[in-house]
């Protein structure tokens, strides 16, 4: 959902800044006797404004929904999973790495837990667990 709401962001932005920056909303003029009383050779062209008016307003509203959706967007199942499985693992005290909370051996250094570690249910206080797991 997040990509969702950067994504709307950046073409609401793109948008925005095509209105402003390319839009042209001038017209030439041709004076059928010439142009020697000195008026302008461009006017504004009051459709062309209102077209680029729509196209801010337009912009604007895809910019707020993009920042809104991509800054409430809840965590995926995916996300929960990773955080849910760091949660089930603890720290070898030899090595350091992070191994299932069931493991009697630690994979990588060989590590033997006594009973007591095994019972032990304390969370390893460098795995963080985010307030919205809960």
């Amino acid at each position: 959902m997040k990509t969702i709401g950067l994504t709307l962001f950046t073409v609401g932005f793109i948008l925005m800044m095509y209105a402003l920056l390319i839009m042209d909303t001038s017209v030439p003029v041709d004076y059928p006797a010439g142009n020697s009383y000195g008026l302008p050779d461009r006017v504004n062209n009051l459709g062309l404004m209102s077209q680029r008016q729509s196209y801010l307003i337009a912009s604007g509203i895809i910019i707020i929904i993009g920042i809104v959706i991509a800054f409430t967007a809840k965590p995926t199942s995916e996300s929960i999973q990773k955080v849910a499985n760091e949660y089930d693992k603890k720290k070898c005290p030899q090595c350091a790495e992070l191994i299932k909370k069931e493991a009697k051996i630690c994979r990588f250094c060989n590590y033997k837990f006594t009973e007591e570690e095994l019972k032990e249910k304390k969370i390893d206080k460098y795995i963080s667990i985010p307030h919205w797991y809960d």
